[in-house]
Formats: structure tokens, C-alpha cells, sequence
């Protein structure tokens, strides 16, 4: 793949995202949403952006006097296409070396990680509706949509950086979720959006459970996955 470069950016948009991956890189704290370390001789940063293309931007401009080799979007995505499931592996792999999508199929092979390569969409809001999934999933050939790697992408693409988005399947393309989420992550913030969302409760909580989960098997891809980019 391409030469080393000293440095590898991850940018994950929640603390459910970024705490456990942070804890699976054994990553160190060293600013607030903001973890380094080092990984088979790589060095890495991880910062946590917030949801959506707005609270990336701004995150992203902290860093702009920074030098990296490579950006990555990670985190939770929503499935666009029929028999893609949580715990699934999808990655964007637009403008990466020619030998990744080899790279990354013999790691989730060896771990027996269902792999998926195509397109990351990008939308502004939660698309919540199997309808609204099956319909942007064909409209745009995507693979997945999230909220955050467009941001990234216009960022990197100033700097002249190389991104590559890899995230977990979070929602299937057939599960309806709750239209709106919280405003921010702190308690308040939390129990507002229950007191107001209280019927989109149940789902969440289920997606709660889940997250765990899908996270970990991010983590364990990116473990052998980044030594190699």
C-alpha cells in the first residue's frame, strides 16, 4: 500500500462510538474528546467530532495546523441495501490504494466479519424509514448513509488528504428508527429528548443494546486494518 506516514486521523462522532473504540486501540486520553497513541508502530489520533456534517466541520478545524497521512470516518452507519445486518463491516473505499479491499478481505475473513466495499451516503437528518432507506440506497447506489464522512471528506480534500470511511451497520435497511435524537450527550440533553420522544423510547433502547456489540467488531477490524494503511 502506500509509504508509512507518521500519523493516522480517526474521527468517530459520539462517545458510544470513540470511548470504546479508544479503549480496543488502547488509546490515552490527552485533551477533552481526544485520544493518541500508538498501534504496531503507527501513530494514531482519535477525536470524538458530535453528530452530523455541522459540529465535524467545526471539530475538524481544531486540528487544521496538524499533519496527517491518512483520515478515517468511523463509527455506526445505517444500512442502505437488502442483507447487510448489525455487525456488519462496510467500507468506502474511494481513492484508497488499489490493494485494500484484498487487505481488508482477508481480515474479515480470518475473523469471520461479514465485509461489505461501496458507497457511504451522506445525509443531514436520521433516515428513519425502511422506505426512505430502500429509496436513497438506489437513488444514490449507496452501500450505508451517515451523517459524518462527507464533512471529513471536504475537509481532507483541501489538505490534499487520502480519507477512507470504515463503519459497523448499526440498523438494518428494513428497521425503522426514531426520527430525531438528542440534542447532545450529557444527561440533560438525554433526559430532555426522552421526556419529549417517549415513544421512540423502545427502539432506542434496542439499538442501545446493540451498540455494544457492533462497535466491538469495528474495533477488532480496525486493529489489523490500520497497521496496513
Amino acid at each position: 500500500m502506500t509509504e508509512k506516514t507518521d500519523r493516522i486521523l480517526l474521527c468517530a462522532a459520539t462517545r458510544w462510538e470513540s470511548e470504546p473504540l479508544a479503549a480496543a486501540l488502547r488509546l490515552v486520553k490527552t485533551f477533552d474528546r481526544r485520544w493518541e497513541g500508538t498501534l504496531a508502530g503507527r501513530s494514531l489520533v482519535l477525536v470524538q467530532t458530535g453528530m452530523g456534517p455541522v459540529k465535524t466541520g467545526e471539530r475538524l478545524i481544531e486540528l487544521s495546523d496538524e499533519e496527517f497521512g491518512v483520515a478515517l470516518s468511523v463509527g455506526f452507519a445505517g444500512a442502505l441495501q437488502p442483507q447487510m445486518f448489525t455487525g456488519d463491516i462496510v467500507c468506502d473505499a474511494r481513492g484508497s490504494d488499489a490493494d485494500l479491499p484484498g487487505v481488508a478481505r482477508a481480515i474479515s475473513s480470518r475473523k469471520g466479519l461479514a465485509l461489505h466495499f461501496g458507497k457511504i451516503a451522506h445525509s443531514d437528518r436520521v433516515v428513519a424509514s425502511p422506505e426512505d432507506k430502500l429509496s436513497m440506497g438506489v437513488a444514490l447506489r449507496a452501500s450505508a448513509v451517515d451523517m459524518e464522512t462527507q464533512a471529513l471528506r471536504a475537509w481532507a480534500d483541501e489538505r490534499e488528504l487520502p480519507v477512507l470511511a470504515v463503519r459497523v451497520v448499526l440498523d438494518s435497511v428494513d428497521e425503522r428508527l426514531p426520527s430525531a435524537v438528542p440534542d447532545g450527550e450529557d444527561f440533560v440533553s438525554l433526559a430532555r429528548f426522552a421526556a419529549r420522544s417517549w415513544r421512540d423510547l423502545p427502539s432506542l433502547m434496542t439499538l442501545g443494546l446493540r451498540q455494544k456489540r457492533a462497535i466491538a467488531r469495528l474495533a477488532s477490524f480496525l486493529v489489523e486494518l490500520l497497521p496496513k494503511l
